[in-house]
């Protein structure tokens, strides 16, 4: 329907001319439009993805292409040069590899994706502990990270773009993360900065890279397929979170008990709390 696609035209233009990028500096203020954090949403989600819907539009015209694409220039121009940290870092290195792989043709694209690769890849170890835990202690936003490093992975294989030769093996410690700290009834404690997440969908979203682990999908199946985890209770050492289980079935008795470090950037005080789940209550 062509409406559609005149109304994503006349928005992204009229975006484009009313909010310039910011020139010689970073602005990461609230209300700010060039925020990094949502510069990098924007070139690995929404904007890709509209720019190849539409390609095919007569209202999509040769006008609104050059200047979609200027703006996704001027964005992974800006994404390099001002990159900030812990899952921040990783939007906008998700964005700017995003860029750098869907419009080789630019002059600057392979060190776009370079630089974009370099930072991720630092990141896998920077931000992650040993443990698997996101060093930020949030369950919310250990997926925000770990569903960016997937989002570059998955762009550079779609792409043809090579990656370190350890950088998929490098995430199985972060789906096992959400397996042992998962409650009876699927769903992640939130602790820290968090709402609950199910964790069943995203060690779902695990197997599309380790189809082998058939402790995931056990539990992505509530048990129907694959085979339960060989051993309940779980330290996660560096994070400091400790689980306790008595089974892997819905009624089992729970215990996620925090005695980690504060974590960065999404904490709360909430050292020596609990999250008890028993009998299918928590």
């Amino acid at each position: 329907d062509e409406k559609y696609a005149q109304e994503f035209v006349y928005q992204l233009l009229d975006w484009i001319k009313d909010c310039p990028v910011p020139v010689g500096r970073v602005n990461n203020g609230a209300g700010s439009r060039w925020r990094t954090i949502e510069c990098g949403i924007r070139m690995s989600g929404s904007w890709p993805n509209a720019f190849f819907r539409f390609l095919s539009s007569p209202s999509f015209t040769d006008d609104a292409i050059v200047t979609m694409v200027k703006s996704m220039i001027e964005h992974a121009r800006y994404l390099k040069q001002y990159p900030t940290s812990f899952n921040w870092l990783t939007m906008e290195s998700n964005g700017l590899f995003h860029v750098g792989a869907l419009f080789p043709e630019f002059r600057e694209a392979q060190d776009w994706r370079d630089t974009a690769v370099g930072r991720m890849y630092a990141e896998l170890d920077n931000q992650v502990y040993a443990d698997g835990a996101q060093k930020e202690l949030s369950t919310g936003y250990h997926q925000v990270s770990l569903y960016n490093f997937r989002g570059l992975l998955d762009t550079a294989r779609l792409t043809g773009c090579a990656l370190p030769a350890d950088y998929l093996a490098k995430l199985e410690r972060m789906w096992d993360y959400n397996l042992y700290a998962m409650q009876p009834d699927g769903y992640l404690p939130a602790v820290n900065d968090s709402g609950y997440t199910d964790a069943r969908r995203t060690l779902a979203e695990g197997l599309q890279y380790f189809p082998q682990r058939r402790d995931w999908q056990w539990a992505a199946t509530a048990g129907r397929e694959g085979t339960p985890p060989a051993r309940t209770s779980h330290s996660f050492a560096w994070a400091g979170q400790h689980v306790m289980r008595s089974g892997w079935d819905p009624q089992a008795r729970y215990c996620f008990f925090e005695t980690g470090p504060f974590g960065a950037g999404h904490q709360h005080e909430d050292k020596l709390s609990f999250v008890l789940s028993a009998y299918g209550s928590r």
